[in-house]
């Protein structure tokens, strides 16, 4: 996979970029603060698919489908209605939320922390659709430089400028810096993307052709609502449970292992539209052989990123500052969970495409209360090391349930040495 290669590369990049402008905050700022500017950012991501009301996934499903059989005003269309109604429900969630921030005591930290996260729900919402986008059309360096180059560089250049300057890296600096990179990547890409699906002719998308998207797209809401908040859940746990210096100790061990994520997700964002594609007939491959080759991609790409971060671990915690080494057997715990997630995370996006969104949502939802409870049970008996023993076993279970829904409802083994007993059809509703 070529393409899979390019965007493993520009991630690469990306992760490295996002690992110094992390390592200048958490030097340039106080734990507390670091540790609220993280949680604001989780925050930020768990809501993103929510508040774009599963259309980016919608457009990774649809998108490779108009293109297929020529659409192209009809391509044009969606996108012009995709941004538009996902910018729209982020600003009315922010205004909501805004209304509950005032009536709610909260001190200046959570104040500050709180309008970091709703500043950015406009923001995310319209980036979580355009990421799909980019999906859909094979987009992938776009995408990728955007969101993973090109943001990291701008907000770590504006807080060195903060602290240069003598005003200091507060969390409301560094709210303030992240918002505004946000606003000019998000708009530029927009624009070029805009650019790219101009006809000249477009299609007018009136209510009954954005009723049918939004059918499309709203079962996936809850898939990938849950999806994306599980990989958030256990940070505010954290942060919730033992407080805003654990969550910034536990926030930068995930960070540090996002190099083998950006590989899993690099993987992905090539492979789900070749999935797409298989499952109605138009790909090269069968929709097995599709899912098969995904995983043992996501698979090799993951573990060979955790090997070399691992290697080194104990250094890259000390740059921090020397109490970050108290996050280092919970890094090697999360690393499990990471290489647990991989082992199906192809799969939960084949099962999304296919339209299997009522089990995934129970195992989604089963995944998050296991992870609940667990956290709720380790993390004050054994800190940060509990609550990465608590995000291993969730993400093993939601993995082996993800893999057995391939196998009994679609008669698909997501695993290239396993064979399903009995080969059934690989049918979805378009």
């Amino acid at each position: 996979m070529p393409d899979a290669t390019t965007t493993f590369v520009i991630r690469v990049a990306g992760a490295g970029l996002a690992l110094a402008q992390q390592l200048l905050l958490a030097r340039l700022m106080t734990g507390p603060d670091y540790g609220a500017y993280v949680i604001a950012l989780a925050w930020i991501a768990a809501l993103g698919s929510p508040v774009s009301l599963g259309l980016a996934e919608a457009a990774v499903r649809i998108l490779p489908r108009y293109a297929a059989r020529g659409r192209i005003t009809r391509l044009e269309a969606f996108f012009a209605s995709g941004w538009r109604m996902a910018a729209t429900t982020g600003a009315m969630s922010a205004i909501g939320g805004g209304a509950l921030l005032a009536l709610l005591p909260f001190g200046a930290m959570g104040l500050h922390t709180g309008i970091i996260v709703l500043a950015g729900l406009p923001l995310i919402a319209i980036d979580y659709f355009l990421d799909g986008v980019a999906r859909g059309m094979g987009w992938f360096r776009l995408g990728t430089l955007n969101y993973f180059v090109l943001r990291p560089l701008l907000v770590a250049a504006a807080c060195l400028l903060l602290h240069v300057s003598g005003e200091g890296l507060t969390l409301a600096s560094a709210g303030a810096a992240t918002i505004l990179s946000m606003a000019a990547t998000t708009g530029a890409l927009l624009l070029v993307f805009r650019r790219r699906l101009s006809t000249g002719r477009p299609e007018r998308a009136g209510p009954r052709l954005a009723r049918l998207w939004l059918r499309s797209a709203i079962p996936m809401l809850v898939v990938t609502g849950l999806d994306g908040l599980m990989p958030a859940a256990a940070l505010l746990a954290v942060g919730l449970l033992l407080g805003p210096a654990e969550a910034g100790l536990y926030g930068t061990a995930e960070r540090l292992l996002s190099l083998a994520s950006f590989a899993q997700f690099a993987v992905l964002f090539v492979s789900a539209r070749l999935m797409s594609l298989s499952l109605v007939g138009a790909g090269a491959e069968s929709p097995e052989r599709s899912l098969q080759r995904a995983t043992a991609g996501t698979l090799l790409a993951t573990g060979g990123a955790l090997a070399a971060t691992l290697a080194l671990a104990p250094h890259l915690l000390t740059l921090f500052g020397p109490e970050f080494g108290e996050a280092h057997q919970a890094m090697f715990i999360l690393a499990l969970a990471l290489l647990a997630r991989a082992v199906a995370a192809p799969c939960h996006e084949f099962l999304l495409l296919a339209g299997q969104n009522r089990a995934l949502g129970l195992i989604n939802g089963a995944t998050l209360f296991l992870l609940a409870g667990l956290m709720t049970l380790l993390s004050p008996l054994c800190g940060l090391t509990g609550a990465a023993v608590a995000a291993a076993c969730s993400m093993a279970v939601r993995s082996a349930l993800l893999l057995r829904q391939a196998r009994v409802s679609m008669g698909l083994s997501a695993l290239p040495a396993l064979r399903p007993r009995a080969s059934g059809p690989a049918n979805s509703a378009v």
